[in-house]
């Protein structure tokens, strides 16, 4: 068996790293991984591969919003307090594939409050709704 070349214990088979360390970098890092690449970010919350890099689903939920701002060049207006109607139809069809992904009984309630709410019009409204039972 290889080991980790962070910190030389048994490495899992997640490249060179044991799956402790690849879940440190990848958490200090997250916003790099996924910004890049859009398959890459939607296979990884397809997969729920962000379980065993043991990321906070408010983390996602909070990069998913800044990417899916970053991705949509009709969002000119980056403070969300000067947003119309517009902006907020813009990101949610720019994520609505991912929107779905998101496991958002696992964010606590106030973190739901505080990031998710300011952004209700983007998520669909069974999701939504469905949610609320759970925090």
């Amino acid at each position: 068996m290889n080991l980790c070349e962070k910190c030389n214990q048994p490495n899992t088979g997640l490249d060179f790293w044991c799956q402790s360390c690849y879940a440190k970098c990848f958490q200090q890092d997250f916003k790099n991984w996924a910004s890049g690449n859009s398959d890459m970010f939607y296979e990884l919350l397809k997969n729920n591969g962000r379980v065993d890099l043991q990321i906070k689903e408010i983390v996602v939920w909070d990069y998913l919003i800044q990417w899916g701002i970053e991705q949509s060049q009709k969002i000119s207006v980056k403070s969300r307090s000067e947003w119309h109607n517009n902006n907020y139809e813009v990101l949610k069809e720019t994520l609505r594939l991912f929107i779905p992904l998101i496991r958002f009984s696992a964010i606590n309630m106030t973190d739901f409050i505080e990031r998710v709410c300011p952004y209700k019009t983007i998520i669909p409204n069974n999701i939504y709704v469905e949610t609320l039972k759970f925090i």
